[in-house]
């Protein structure tokens, strides 16, 4: 849950001056690329054992605005039609390191393709969102493929740098479980990323 923290000060920190420009819209395509060193858990796992993780992701996601469907005051506090909404898809590829007691072991790596929803509530340049997607993937190990399921839920923020460019940072939290038996590990992450808007 540390990696929840820096989240919450980006936040803080650029929404003061962001929210200056309040006409910005958020909706359309946007590709993102983004990294991180999550932190990896499981109950199958030696407690000993030491999981170094590097993961990059490719996203594509596509938002529209609410309020070209419909506008709805709630309380005086905000309109639902100032949210936007969309899918996205994601692609990633996560490199494992495992050391036990001092000793490199052995290196895996596992990849995934996950679908899934996407909402945000610009406030001026800045755009806090919450996500959640469920996916498939493939975890290489001792020479051989095993698939794995997915289960993603993140939060975050998005700042428009400029019109088209536009710095993303997230805490996600994943889950990978595999299919032939009753086995799964959790990764919590702190993630970066530069995106770009058609």
């Amino acid at each position: 849950m540390k990696s929840f923290l820096p989240v919450v000060a980006f936040a803080a920190l650029v929404t003061p001056a962001a929210a200056q420009d309040t006409n910005f819209d958020f909706s359309g395509f946007l590709l993102n690329h983004s990294a991180s060193q999550p932190n990896t858990s499981s109950d199958t796992l030696d407690n000993d054992l030491e999981v170094d993780t590097n993961s990059f992701a490719l996203s594509a996601t596509y938002l529209v605005n609410v309020g070209d469907f419909f506008d709805f005051d709630v309380g005086g506090f905000f309109n639902l039609g100032d949210f936007v909404v969309g899918g996205d898809i994601t692609l990633r590829h996560s490199d494992y390191s495992y050391t036990l007691n001092g000793v490199s072991l052995s290196s895996t790596t596992a990849r995934s393709t996950a679908l899934g929803l996407r909402a945000g509530y610009p406030i001026g340049r800045v755009m806090p969102f919450v996500s959640a997607r469920i996916g498939r993937g493939t975890y290489d190990a001792n020479g051989g493929s095993l698939d794995i399921d997915t289960r993603e839920w993140g939060i975050g923020a998005e700042v428009a740098l400029i019109e088209s460019v536009s710095l993303l940072a997230s805490y996600d939290r994943a889950t990978f479980e595999r299919r032939d038996l009753d086995a799964e590990a959790d990764s919590d992450a702190f993630s970066i990323g530069i995106g770009y808007r058609f």
